[in-house]
């Protein structure tokens, strides 16, 4: 049974089970898909989802629906928040224009593919923060990032990528 709810702040969101899905015998625990396109959704700290959505006392359990093309972004058993209810972008929901790569520094795609011409494809993560003028030391991925990780894995493929179309760009 779904249910529409509207807070005192005025986000507005539906409450409903999501279904949960047995693993094999290759896992011990239950595996939660996404109640709106059913795939399989990866866990959250709620630290992460407290944060994005600007609320608290909304219980524990939280993943993140890994579909592109769905509007959902966290639920649990009680909540399900799509894009327009958190405060940020999630990366890989968006247009290459929105694609955030570093939450705690505000890099996109966009970013590196300039810095990477720039630099003419011979660079690092390094090179790149420097040339965007960017703090190394400054994470605080638990509460920017929609995963609630790290970006440093991301950041790497978005480098591999720019430096990947700088090269065909230059002919290589």
């Amino acid at each position: 049974m779904n249910k529409k709810v509207t807070l005192e702040n005025n986000k507005k969101f539906i409450i409903k089970k999501p279904v949960a899905k047995k693993c094999d015998n290759s896992c011990k625990k239950h595996i939660y898909t996404c109640p709106l396109c059913g795939k399989v959704g990866m866990s959250v700290p709620i630290e992460t989802v407290q944060s994005l959505t600007q609320m608290q006392n909304i219980g524990t359990n939280f993943h993140l629906c890994t579909s592109p093309n769905c509007q959902v972004v966290y639920y649990n058993n009680e909540y399900i928040f799509n894009k327009c209810d958190i405060t940020t972008k999630v990366w890989y929901k968006g247009s290459i224009e929105e694609f955030i790569v570093c939450y705690c520094q505000n890099i996109k795609l966009i970013d590196i593919i300039n810095a990477v011409t720039y630099l003419r494809g011979n660079n690092n993560k390094e090179d790149v923060l420097k040339y965007l003028n960017k703090d190394q030391k400054e994470k605080n991925c638990l509460h920017k990032n929609p995963t609630g990780l790290s970006c440093d894995k991301l950041f790497a493929n978005a480098l591999e990528f720019a430096k990947e179309r700088y090269n065909k760009l230059k002919g290589e």
